[in-house]
């Protein structure tokens, strides 16, 4: 008599593990068609470790890091043509998408992710565009030229979570569930300033930080990179070159009759050390345009109440000429060293007139969570075997975002399980106990 059953797993691992329920378990694709699953790791930055230590700004919201929407597109890996927009869902941490291929499409796909286009200034016309793409019309390369975010103003997280992309290859697999996981890169770099508290001259504080204002800011970005992450041996993959729009415009300065808007205050009144997790920007080529973006750093000198500016660029000590780029899922930390002068009485002349202000720029790379919320989860191949007394099943694979693995053990008698490298092989005995 054949028997249909589904695998309950064991888990012995920590409580805050989020049990899986049967809800999460799916069935097997049939009729020739496919399913994959790709694990989302998404970027987080635990400032606390890397220097950002003064105000209520330190903990970055949670729209550096949360998915509100998200886009699925299939290319032909060697190609590099577009097969088409995969329909997808997310539950936990894990994409699911349902593949409808034909016959000689089954073979090793590159899958592009982008998420959190729905609030951009355009985000409309940019998912307008993703679904009027058609099949082998265009190359991934020309896609991802062609879906340009706006950026005009302020970046608010509290309504427009960060975009982002990543890419992986999976080849779909006729009745089963293709599984990968994919780093999620945010298309934005994120800039901090800070000033050493303390730091004292004849008992009075040198200098106290009380806004930072962006100069040339691109007023564009491209959603996906054009670059793959390169190994970086201090950490994780990173993207080593800036993605920048063929038609990229940037910022105006105050004088031209045009206001620039990208402000950002201190709160505290007389000034404070720090401005972090407010200044999100577009990429930018700094090596390769007339006009770098750059900072004006303002501030009260030895306890004057007059705000006087600062011109900051990106460059290492603030001076020479070998500039940063600004580059997507950077943090660009500048660490004020010192202030030997008052600046200019207005932002916009500060940056003809340079007063020297010594800054070192860390430049970090973002870590990945691996799934979002710090969920753990469980993804198995298929929800069911229909087998014979004696028979064992075809391999079960299992993949755990847990960093302790998994464990199985069986529930009756008549059911043994095989642990493999991927997976468990399954084998039944006649359930004679009814």
């Amino acid at each position: 008599m054949k028997k249909y059953f589904y695998i309950f797993i064991l888990f012995f691992i920590q409580a805050t593990v989020l049990s899986c329920t049967d809800e999460e378990i799916y069935e097997s694709p049939t009729d020739g068609k496919s399913s994959i699953k790709i694990t989302l790791n998404v970027p987080v930055d635990n400032g606390k470790t890397r220097g950002l230590i003064y105000g209520p700004d330190e903990v970055p919201v949670d729209g550096e890091s949360e998915i509100k929407d998200i886009y699925v597109l299939a290319f032909d890996k060697e190609s590099k043509s577009y097969l088409g927009k995969f329909q997808s869902y997310i539950t936990n941490n894990t994409l699911v998408a349902n593949v409808n291929l034909t016959e000689d499409e089954f073979k090793e796909l590159t899958i592009v992710v982008l998420t959190n286009l729905e609030k951009l200034t355009n985000g409309y016309e940019i998912i307008g565009q993703i679904n009027a793409f058609e099949k082998g019309a265009q190359s991934k390369e020309e896609i991802l030229k062609s879906l340009k975010y706006t950026f005009n103003e302020i970046w608010d997280l509290n309504g427009r979570p960060l975009p982002m992309w990543g890419e992986t290859d999976i080849t779909p697999v006729r009745n089963s569930i293709a599984t990968g996981e994919v780093n999620l890169y945010r298309a934005i770099s994120k800039i901090n300033v800070n000033y050493g508290k303390g730091r004292k001259k004849d008992g009075v504080e040198v200098f106290k930080l009380k806004s930072v204002r962006v100069y040339y800011a691109r007023t564009s970005g491209l959603v996906g990179s054009l670059y793959a992450p390169q190994h970086n041996e201090e950490g994780s993959n990173t993207i080593t070159n800036p993605s920048i729009p063929e038609d990229v415009s940037y910022f105006p300065r105050y004088n031209e009759n045009a206001e620039n808007n990208l402000l950002f205050t201190e709160s505290q009144e007389g000034g404070s050390y720090a401005i972090e997790n407010k200044i999100y920007v577009p990429e930018s080529d700094q090596k390769n345009t007339e006009e770098p973006m750059c900072l004006v750093v303002g501030g009260y000198y030895m306890g004057s109440d007059k705000e006087t500016y600062y011109r900051v660029d990106f460059k290492q000590g603030n001076k020479g000429s070998e500039y940063y780029n600004a580059i997507r899922n950077h943090i660009y930390t500048f660490n004020i060293n010192n202030v030997t002068r008052p600046g200019t009485d207005e932002p916009d002349p500060a940056l003809d007139h340079v007063v020297v202000m010594d800054v070192t720029i860390k430049d970090w790379t973002t870590e990945w969570m691996r799934g979002i919320g710090g969920q753990y989860t469980l993804d198995v191949s298929t929800g069911g075997f229909v087998l014979t007394a004696g028979a064992s099943s075809s391999p079960l694979i299992i993949n755990t975002t847990h960093n302790e693995g998994w464990e199985a053990e069986s529930l009756s008698s008549w059911i043994t399980y095989t642990k493999t490298e991927e997976g468990i092989l399954i084998k039944v005995t006649e359930n004679s106990g009814g």
